[in-house]
């Protein structure tokens, strides 16, 4: 077994899971995952048409799950992008444990 972030990869799949049956989680990963790169929180929110109190309540167990990454500060406020190696991994997992 081995860890991405702090999500064990054995784990990943159903976070994933768990994530994407969320409706504002999923919206903001798409986001991440689709307009790639670094995102501000006002940006994020805008194309996922949530508020940002609605992101900032969300950023957070999408942080703790691996998928988002805080990556630096532009200007006063943070920057995010999704983390492309543990979605790849959680995908994987999911096949897996179809296949298996």
């Amino acid at each position: 077994m081995i860890e991405i972030g702090r999500i064990r990869v054995e784990d990943a799949g159903k976070k994933l899971e768990t994530t994407l049956d969320d409706e504002v989680k999923s919206k903001l990963l798409t986001v991440l995952i689709r307009d790639g790169g670094q995102l501000n929180p006002t940006e994020i929110s805008k194309r996922a048409g949530i508020d940002l109190e609605t992101f900032e309540e969300h950023v957070h167990d999408l942080k703790a799950d691996g998928f988002v990454v805080y990556t630096l500060i532009v200007g006063n406020g943070p920057v995010y992008e999704a983390n492309q190696d543990a979605i790849a991994d959680a995908l994987e997992d999911i096949t897996d444990h179809e296949a298996g």
